[in-house]
């Protein structure tokens, strides 16, 4: 018998999964998945595939979307990716402009909705995220209030709230989203005034203090004792990824949306394209090619055997070759992981690793291009092929100091460091 691939929901089992407010995504086939927050706030999205990319985009929210009106919405947008074309570059919502020009949201989440279809999803690379955002953080605070009803009080209880659950940035970000969608409520003539204007962050007390986290060696030899602990619950992947993020320093979605085509045939040289280098906005992107010491050669040949063949370096946990791990997971996982250490993220690892480059004595401006931080005016210090040659030692001797921490401990590999027998930085022939 074969298998049913579309229309795998029925209008008792959506209700079913809305009623029951538990955090969910389920998918009707061919791209359509029903996701629904802890709040009991349900949406319709579409993944796709374009141009060898995994994409989203937000359909509609359930109900004002039923299961028939989101399946012709899939079937709709499909026709315009067959096309090769983006969707999200199109009208994503069946509401017509007429019908968004007559809506009359009354409450704060209403207002949202049209604030984030009307100037957020077609702008934003992953509209997704903010929209999350929105269902898990501001909603079930705000999102029942009648709009004319905000005082700012109420926005600056919101953020309390969200900071003492101990997500400052999280608060932050929340409280600039709060401010704009009201901020469309005043310029479309729903609201007379934002009640959020006036809110800043030192007044809200979400004023985020630059990270400054990173790990001793004592802190990452427990890190690696713990993760080889746990392998029941810290997978391999998981922890070959961590090990890389430390080795080479790479931003987390460097790594984890990395595809198999970005690394040369021997694994030894990883090529960031342009596209996926976060960058200043003065300053033009440009591809990033990492010289990959044997270390992380052998953790992405491990990872390559465990792909089943996907495109990605680090697929999902289903095991799709569709798509790549949640930017969530490693965050996720490491929080459960008992460790024994003060609490650190997923990108405290970078710091660590540009921490300890300068301790083992790399140069400030080898130690800045192998986190691929733009230097102004050093151009001709080295030579023209971007330092390769001493980020390659510069990655090498790190990689060598790790080996000797997790085989032997602390006091070797700062025996180790204190012998001089980190490798020398060479200057480029």
């Amino acid at each position: 018998m074969p298998v049913k691939t579309q229309n795998r929901l029925s209008q008792r089992k959506v209700a079913s999964l809305v009623s029951a407010k538990k955090r969910t995504a389920v998918s009707d086939g061919g791209g359509l998945t029903l996701t629904v927050s802890s709040t009991g706030y349900a949406a319709w999205v579409l993944r796709f595939r374009l141009h060898g990319e995994q994409h989203e985009i937000t359909i509609g929210p359930y109900p004002e979307f039923s299961l028939s009106q989101a399946r012709e919405e899939r079937d709709r947008l499909r026709k315009i990716i067959r096309q090769g074309r983006d969707p999200r570059r199109q009208k994503t919502a069946r509401i017509t402009a007429e019908e968004m020009a007559e809506a009359e949201p009354g409450t704060f989440q209403e207002l949202a909705e049209l604030w984030f279809k009307r100037t957020q999803i077609n702008r934003l690379r992953r509209p997704q995220i903010l929209h999350s955002r929105m269902q898990n953080w501001i909603y079930p605070r705000l999102g029942n209030m009648d709009i004319d009803a905000i005082r700012p009080i109420h926005v600056m209880t919101c953020i309390h709230q969200i900071l003492d659950a101990g997500a400052p940035s999280v608060a932050n970000d929340c409280r600039r989203h709060i401010r704009r969608i009201l901020d469309y409520g005043v310029i479309t003539e729903l609201i007379q005034i934002n009640p959020a204007a006036q809110i800043t962050a030192d007044l809200a007390g979400a004023d985020e203090l630059p990270r400054d986290r990173s790990l001793s060696l004592a802190e990452i030899r427990k890190l690696f004792r713990a993760m080889a602990k746990t392998a029941n619950k810290f997978v391999r992947s998981d922890e070959i990824a961590v090990r890389l993020l430390l080795v080479l320093g790479v931003r987390k979605m460097e790594l984890v949306a990395a595809r198999w085509s970005e690394l040369n045939p021997r694994k030894t040289i990883w090529t960031i394209p342009k596209e996926r280098i976060k960058a200043r906005r003065k300053i033009r992107p440009k591809d990033f090619q990492i010289p990959l010491p044997p270390q992380a050669v052998q953790l992405f040949s491990e990872l390559k055997s465990m792909a089943d063949e996907s495109a990605w370096v680090l697929p999902t946990r289903s095991g799709s070759k569709h798509g790549h791990l949640s930017s969530g997971t490693l965050n996720m996982v490491l929080s459960n992981l008992n460790v024994g250490i003060d609490h650190f993220v997923v990108h405290d690892l970078r710091r660590t690793m540009r921490s300890h480059l300068s301790d083992i004595g790399i140069p400030f401006a080898v130690a800045e291009r192998c986190l691929n931080h733009f230097l102004p005016g050093q151009g001709e210090v080295y030579d023209r092929a971007d330092m390769l040659d001493a980020r390659a030692d510069a990655l090498r001797s790190w990689a060598d100091v790790l080996d000797v921490l997790d085989a032997d401990g602390v006091k070797a590999a700062r025996d180790f460091i204190g012998g001089a027998q980190v490798v020398p930085i060479r200057r480029s022939a």
